[in-house]
């Protein structure tokens, strides 16, 4: 293992603004268990973007972030990531 592998490592998903914000946060807690299910996981932090004062669009609508104890970890989670990578805009997957 080369030197940084072996530290605390963050996967981070950006979730676009949704067409149906109101179908997103319905299906979002689907979403947060698939997360949790991926393994290796040692803490899973969310967040909302809050819209502008403007009223122009955010440049994302939520994010997700997940700790691994290390870089074989994080591998081994993004792997088999691919219910949390390329969802529509209106809404997560399904359990």
């Amino acid at each position: 293992m080369t030197s940084g592998q072996n530290k605390p490592t963050k996967i981070s998903f950006v979730y676009s603004n949704p067409t149906d914000p109101a179908a997103f946060e319905a299906a979002y807690p689907q979403q947060l268990a698939l997360a949790r299910k991926l393994p290796g996981l040692t803490r899973l932090q969310t967040s909302k973007v809050w819209p502008q004062e403007d009223g122009s669009p955010t440049p994302a609508y939520r994010l997700l972030d997940r700790y691994c104890a290390d870089y074989a970890a994080a591998g081994a989670a993004a792997a088999e990531a691919g219910a949390l990578v390329g969802l529509p805009s209106s809404a997560p997957p399904e359990v």
